[in-house]
């Protein structure tokens, strides 16, 4: 099959849809001839193995109609010079040049839905009458989650029977455990202290704030804990004041920005990863939640919103638990974790297991294989 994929960003670009795309791209190419088109990124270095062919497009304004004009014009010389039987778009913008060219070309098209970008604009009638309409003429439409399915079906009025949901897939094979004892050593952090982990961009969205005011009422028990939070945004100012203002500068850690390789051991080190990830309006929300895959690959426990995207990778009460946003809540099951160490590893062996069974790249590829085939 000759599939061409549109990706507004592709690596060596960074984000998680670039990501998706390659893996996407990548994965097909095993079994069919892929094709990527995308805009030209920043000038990185491209250390990213490419074997589908990409085709970058290099647009001379970093404008949304601009950029759609220019990728409508040069999809009309890529479709006019080689045939095609599937265009795969990964975000449903990227896919509205190509729409408008299928009374030309009559080729089977597919879109997926990430998350937040259905709700974003619901206040904007025109940029949400045109999301409806290219929903609506896609063949098929893969969503990540159930959550964002709902989402779909719910702004843009799209037939359930067209949707179907493909859970996003992480690369284990770049995730590395390594001896809990070692990584704590090369971190600093205590053998006897007991770890939570965030790893996430700081936002109001991540939930920090709640985690920062739970690990308190852990202190007050006289629990020997640390909170550690790795990643960095416009939240981290206003959370390490927190930190100051409630004495907890002792048991909450800010690692900022780390590498790969020092990810391993951060995760390696810890005993709990948690992100509360709220959810005030639909207009932000966590998709799916990727991150909670990643984190169960190292056999952690995990704790996360109850809502939205990671109700689909923790599994209550079985591989972690999902908790609404109120610090009591919270603090209830850190303290449950902490107290009972052999129920938390039985968690973390369980989210292992799910994570590697559901949420690989392999899987990943075998469910868009099963679904494009029947297109």
């Amino acid at each position: 099959m000759n599939i061409l994929i549109l990706s507004k960003d592709y690596p060596p670009t960074i984000g998680g849809v670039e990501t998706y795309s390659y893996h996407v791209a990548e994965g097909l190419s095993k079994n069919h001839d892929v094709t990527v088109v995308s805009f030209q990124g920043k000038h990185y270095i491209n250390s990213w193995k490419d074997t589908a062919n990409v085709i970058r497009i290099n647009s001379l304004l970093n404008n949304e109609l601009f950029k759609a004009v220019s990728l409508l014009l040069n999809l009309l010389i890529i479709l006019s010079s080689k045939k095609y039987d599937l265009i795969y778009a990964t975000t449903w913008k990227v896919s509205v040049p190509f729409a408008l060219l299928n009374i030309l070309f009559k080729i089977k098209f597919l879109i997926v839905c990430h998350g937040a970008e259905i709700t974003r604009h619901k206040h904007k009638r025109p940029i949400m009458k045109m999301m409806k309409w290219v929903l609506n003429k896609a063949d098929s439409i893969f969503t990540v989650s159930t959550f964002t399915r709902d989402k779909v079906i719910e702004y843009s009025k799209v037939s359930p029977d067209k949707i179907h949901v493909i859970p996003n897939g992480v690369d284990f094979s770049k995730l590395v455990p390594l001896d809990k004892n070692e990584s704590r050593n090369k971190l600093g952090f205590a053998k006897d202290q007991f770890v939570f982990l965030t790893v996430s961009r700081v936002d109001s969205r991540k939930g920090h704030d709640i985690v920062i005011k739970a690990i308190k009422s852990l202190i007050v028990k006289k629990f020997n804990v640390l909170y550690v939070i790795v990643g960095d945004g416009p939240s981290i100012n206003s959370l390490k004041e927190l930190t100051e203002n409630w004495g907890l500068q002792e048991q909450v850690k800010f690692a900022g920005f780390v590498s790969n390789e020092e990810l391993d051991e951060y995760y390696s080190a810890s005993d709990v990863f948690v992100m509360l990830n709220t959810m005030k309006d639909d207009r932000d929300f966590e998709g799916f939640g990727l991150v909670f895959a990643e984190a169960g690959y190292y056999g952690l426990p995990l704790i996360g919103g109850n809502n939205a995207g990671p109700k689909e990778v923790i599994i209550d009460s079985i591989s972690g638990y999902l908790v609404n946003d109120v610090i009591e809540e919270l603090a209830e099951k850190l303290s449950l974790l902490y107290s009972d160490r052999n129920h938390s590893k039985k968690l973390g062996e369980e989210a292992k297991k799910i994570s590697q069974k559901e949420f690989s790249l392999k899987k990943l590829i075998e469910r868009i294989e099963l679904k494009i085939q029947t297109l």
